[in-house]
C-alpha cells in the first residue's frame, strides 16, 4: 500500500504510472484495489473501474475500455455533451456506449487509420480542454503536436510550436518533469527542421491563414479556437498579428482582404 501510497501522490505532477498488483490468487489484490481506490477518492481523485479476466474469449483491450465506459457511465449526457461536444461522434469508435447516453449523434464517414488516429488525438484534446483536465491537456498538446510533425509536408509546422509551447506552460506551471523533458525535445527536433519562406501574402503564417479563414466565416474567437483546438488567448494573438499584418484596423477589413487574397473559404 506504501507505494501505491506513493504513486498517488505522484500522480498529480505527471509521474502517472501503471502499477500491476501480481500475486497469488485469495492474497487480497481485490481488497487492496479497493482501499486505494477509496484513499484516491477521498482526495477527490475520479476513479475508474475495469477488470481483467483470463479467458481466450476476452475483447482486446479490455481492461483500458471499461474504465472509459465507467466514465461514459458517471458522467451522463448533460456533462458528455458539455466535454466532449460534436467531437464524442469520433469517441463512439472506441466507446460505442456514448451512443446510449447521446443517441442523436452523426455517424462519421470512414477513415484511413492515419486519418483517424489524427482525428481522435484532435478531439481527446477538444475534451480535456472543454473538461478543464489541464494534467492531461498538458499531454494531449504534446501528443497532437507530435501528430503534426510526423504528418511532414501535410502538417502545421505552426500549429505544432504553438502547441508544444502551451504543453510546457502547463506543465512547468504543474510540475509535471517527465513532460517537460519530452517537450524540449519536441521543440528541438522541431526547430532543427529546415524553415521555408512564407508562401502568403503579408508574411502570414499558415496557422494566421487559417484563423483568418475562420474570421473571414464570420466566426468569434471562441468559435476559431474550438475549431482549432487551440486557447483563446492564442486566437486573440494570432487575430492581433493579422490585423497588423494586412493593415486591418478591424475583423471586417481583415475579412476583405481575405477575400481578396483567396484565402476565404
Amino acid at each position: 500500500m506504501a507505494e501505491l501510497r506513493a504513486a498517488l501522490n505522484d500522480a498529480p505532477t505527471g509521474y502517472g504510472r501503471l502499477i500491476m498488483l501480481a500475486v497469488e490468487p485469495g492474497i487480497g489484490k481485490t481488497r487492496t484495489a479497493q482501499e486505494f481506490a477509496a484513499l484516491a477518492e477521498e482526495r477527490r481523485a475520479q476513479v475508474l473501474w475495469g477488470r481483467c479476466y483470463e479467458e481466450e474469449e476476452a475483447l482486446p483491450h479490455s481492461p483500458w475500455v471499461q474504465p472509459m465506459r465507467d466514465y461514459v457511465r458517471q458522467a451522463g449526457a448533460e456533462q458528455i455533451t458539455a466535454e466532449m461536444g460534436p467531437g464524442a461522434a469520433n469517441i463512439t469508435e472506441i466507446i460505442v456506449e456514448i451512443r446510449d447516453e447521446l443517441p442523436d449523434l452523426e455517424t462519421l464517414p470512414a477513415l484511413e487509420p492515419e486519418q483517424a488516429r489524427f482525428r481522435l488525438l484532435k478531439e481527446a484534446l477538444t475534451l480535456c480542454r472543454k473538461a478543464g483536465y489541464r494534467p492531461e491537456m498538458a499531454w494531449s498538446c504534446c501528443d497532437y503536436a507530435d501528430a503534426q510533425r510526423q504528418r511532414g509536408a501535410d502538417g502545421d509546422p505552426g500549429k505544432a510550436m504553438t502547441l508544444l509551447h502551451e504543453s510546457l506552460a502547463i506543465s512547468t506551471g504543474l510540475g509535471m518533469p517527465p513532460l517537460m523533458e519530452r517537450v524540449a525535445e519536441q521543440l528541438e527536433l522541431s526547430q532543427a527542421q529546415p524553415e521555408t519562406a512564407p508562401a502568403y501574402p503579408g508574411g502570414l503564417t499558415q496557422q494566421e491563414v487559417e484563423v483568418l479563414s475562420l474570421v473571414a466565416a464570420g466566426k468569434s474567437n471562441a468559435g476559431i479556437a474550438e475549431e482549432l483546438v487551440v486557447s483563446p488567448n492564442t486566437v486573440v494573438r494570432h487575430v492581433s498579428n493579422i490585423l497588423a499584418k494586412t493593415g486591418s484596423s478591424k475583423r471586417t477589413e481583415a475579412a476583405r482582404y481575405a477575400a481578396q487574397h483567396g484565402l476565404a473559404e
